[in-house]
């Protein structure tokens, strides 16, 4: 079974830009509505295959309706958004993609801040669940570039700098 490269874009709106920027990716060709579709949408795309990088291109809260500043990391998939305080509602839903990793791979959040507050948090919880490293800025992030600081969270509960983010060539 080869290894995959996986990039599942969770708004209509992001596609464009990874489309023409990112020329190795594997396009995943749905835009999930919630958790549930985005799972779904991975394991029928990778079927007996192995995920060794999976790309979830997505948007994160960055502000409140009032334009402060949301203070905690998060990624948003359809209507539903993950965070800390939501881990547990989608904690099953989740669980169903373990399996299709390969030893070692990794998780790339690319939307605005997941690393953010207690973002690391969810990192970890990621990377515990997956068995996977999980990347992610506490950055907005602008088009498909990593916007530095990045950090690798591990399964072993690790959260530190990425000194040299993989970027997407």
């Amino acid at each position: 079974m080869p290894d995959t490269i996986v990039d599942i874009i969770t708004d209509k709106g992001l596609f464009g830009q990874v489309e023409a920027n990112v020329p190795k990716s594997s396009l995943v060709p749905a835009y999930p509505m919630n958790v549930k579709g985005m799972v779904d949408a991975i394991i029928s795309f990778v079927g007996n295959n192995k995920i060794k990088v999976l790309r979830i291109w997505s948007h994160g809260w960055t502000h409140y309706a009032d334009e402060r500043d949301y203070p905690n990391g998060n990624f948003t998939v359809g209507t539903n958004n993950i965070r800390v305080e939501t881990f547990e509602q989608f904690r099953k839903e989740l669980d169903r993609l373990t399996s299709y990793f390969a030893k070692p791979a990794r998780v790339e959040l690319r939307g605005c801040s997941p690393a953010k507050g207690n973002g690391k948090d969810l990192m970890v919880k990621l990377a515990q669940l997956w068995g996977v490293d999980i990347h992610g800025s506490t950055e907005k992030q602008e088009l498909i570039f990593w916007k530095l600081p990045v950090y690798v969270a591990t399964p072993g509960a690790t959260f530190n700098p990425l000194p040299r983010p993989i970027e997407v060539y």
